[in-house]
């Protein structure tokens, strides 16, 4: 049996299909309260920079059926990862490619960042590079 690229791209969109339809058969389940907590940890974490007290998200957690204690929360919501926010991951970013190199000659001199000439204790780009 020979598969060409046209096959794969059919494989590839029954298995989506597939997919889509188990996770559409196991939405209406039943949650525990840590996947509760979980799905509702950026409404949680907001409401805690807004100034509210743990007890008062979890009186509002009873009101709508979910009977949890203070510290029960709190785990469950340091469990939960933080979202990866756009500025840390580019500020990260910047820290991985570490420092600019600084170019420097064959000979192994560091070009002066000035092209004015008269300075002789570094050698500036007229004197490094030929016809410059």
């Amino acid at each position: 049996m020979s598969i060409t690229t046209k096959d794969i791209k059919t494989i590839k969109a029954d298995l989506a299909k597939r997919r889509q339809a188990r996770l559409m058969a196991t939405d209406n389940r039943d949650l525990s309260i840590k996947e509760i907590i979980q799905r509702l940890a950026p409404e949680l974490r907001r409401m805690k920079k807004r100034g509210f007290a743990t007890a008062e998200m979890v009186e509002a957690l009873k009101e709508n059926g979910l009977n949890i204690k203070g510290a029960t929360l709190n785990r469950y919501l340091a469990e939960v990862p933080p979202p990866k926010d756009n500025y840390a991951n580019v500020h990260n970013r910047r820290k991985e490619t570490g420092p600019q190199s600084i170019p420097q000659s064959d000979e192994g001199n560091i070009f002066s960042p000035s092209p004015v000439r008269g300075n002789s204790d570094t050698p500036n780009y007229q004197d490094v590079i030929p016809g410059f």
